[in-house]
């Protein structure tokens, strides 16, 4: 789930991570690429002292029911049953913000009160990596307003501000995630008072990477109570904890916007499973997943990939034009003059990758080709686009990293066209396309390092 400038993706585990501007380079919580465990970064707990009970409201962690997990067109729900309590959880981005909502709602099935304690965990990285940053993350605590702000204090690592506030009045917020998930496997001490005050940190700045809110929560018999989590970049006008009728509203803004952008491409088939499929998860994957996210459960890269969100808009053609427009040009601007292109790069800082894949130019000239075709114009040629900057590879290299963030002269997009058609032409002995670095079909890439290995398949891509 995501917007131009923040996102989160969850699994059935309530699993997967939260970032802001790049999936990769700032990462808010805690990235762990395991799907086996697919241990979360956030969890809700809830804690029933009288029965000497406690349960996750949302994860496989610490639970013995079931529960059904639904995933939405910008949301993800889950719900169960547990000990009488009705459980649904809600998490989405707001289309506008930087901003993650997750709804909590409750209701109790019994006819006595219930006193419950909640505990919502959340463990932080704030940047890319958390090895590098657990010891520069401090955390700003303000019980009297009922948030903690979090920031890492190199800002080349993480340069915003991250806010974590509810709608419910925190009654103490821990940082000591050792002490709160015992070695017993057992979850926490929560029926020694003593040893939990122990725990309970209450000084305004504390350094950590994690963060352990507690909650009072009383429902009486069949009472309903719905409660909000937001994770958001701190701003001058970013700081309100909306009541639960706006997060609804927020939630229905999101769900309308994908239905009415999704309802431009619609098929028809005798396979239900197939209309589904191509009306809703196939688009609704490749602009969230793909473009705005650029990253996957398994995959985080946070970059854009030339060649590969080239592919992605050859689709989007048929529901934003404007949207795969603006994307060529982009991808136009990191190509050199020599013809060849950064294989990826990341607009935040300019890092990117200099290499010898063959195939990269020519998805350029692909998608132009396919623009035109749906658009009926050419008007696209004749814009006038600069080139990146950068020092030649050298003899025998296969690939540079480094920041490229000049720009040099500009030149139509068609003659961009040719320099890459241009850079594409290198015949080998058999009067075929060269591999190069690397022809799409990543596993031969090293057939090509040695200047000899040619590309049955680049050749195919030319007609």
């Amino acid at each position: 789930m995501s917007n131009e400038k923040f996102g989160v993706i969850t699994t059935d585990n309530f699993g997967g991570f939260t970032w802001n501007e790049n999936s990769r380079l700032n990462r808010i919580t805690k990235w762990n690429n395991d799907s086996v465990l697919d241990f979360p970064s956030e969890i809700l707990y809830l804690v029933d002292k009288d029965k000497n009970r406690y349960w996750s409201v949302c994860s496989r962690v610490a639970n013995n029911s079931e529960y059904v997990v639904r995933y939405g067109l910008g949301y993800s729900e889950y719900f169960q049953v547990c000990d009488d309590i009705l459980q649904k959880a809600t998490v989405f981005v707001e289309n506008d913000s930087s901003r993650k909502n997750i709804i909590l709602e409750l209701k109790n099935l019994n006819n006595e009160k219930r006193d419950l304690k909640l505990f919502y965990y959340v463990d932080f990285t704030m940047g890319e990596d958390n090895k590098k940053t657990d010891s520069n993350i401090i955390f700003n605590i303000n019980k009297d307003d009922g948030f903690v702000d979090i920031k890492n204090i190199f800002k080349n690592q993480f340069d915003k501000v991250i806010r974590v506030k509810s709608s419910l009045d925190f009654e103490n917020v821990y940082t000591d995630k050792s002490s709160f998930f015992r070695n017993d496997s057992k979850l926490f001490s929560f029926l020694d008072e003593e040893e939990r005050d122990i725990r309970a940190n209450n000084r305004k700045y504390v350094k950590g990477s994690s963060l352990i809110f507690e909650y009072d929560i009383s429902l009486d018999n069949f009472e309903n109570k719905s409660i909000v989590f937001s994770i958001f970049e701190k701003t001058e006008n970013g700081e309100k904890i909306e009541n639960i009728d706006e997060v609804i509203k927020k939630l229905e803004d999101v769900k309308g916007y994908w239905i009415r952008k999704l309802s431009k491409l619609q098929i028809e088939t005798p396979y239900e499973e197939l209309n589904i499929f191509i009306n809703n998860w196939c688009m609704y994957q490749t602009i969230s997943s793909r473009l705005m996210a650029k990253s996957a459960f398994y995959q985080s890269g946070g970059a854009i990939g030339f060649r590969d969100q080239l592919q992605d808009v050859l689709g989007l053609k048929f529901i934003d034009i404007d949207y795969m427009r603006s994307h060529i040009l982009k991808a136009a601007a990191h190509q050199f003059t020599e013809g060849d292109v950064l294989h990826w790069w990341h607009e935040k800082n300019g890092l990117g990758v200099r290499t010898r894949f063959s195939d990269d130019p020519l998805w350029l000239v692909y998608a132009i080709l396919e623009y035109i075709d749906y658009s009926s114009s050419i008007e696209i040629l004749d814009e006038k686009v600069p080139y990146v900057l950068g020092e030649n590879l050298k003899n025998g290299e296969m690939e540079s990293c480094k920041i490229f963030n000049n720009f040099g002269r500009e030149e139509s997009l068609f003659d961009h066209c040719i320099r890459a058609i241009e850079k594409s032409i290198n015949l080998g002995e058999n009067n075929l396309p060269k591999i190069e670095g690397g022809d799409w079909n990543d596993g031969f890439n090293n057939i090509g390092s040695r200047d000899r290995g040619e590309s049955i398949w680049l050749r195919i891509l030319f007609i």
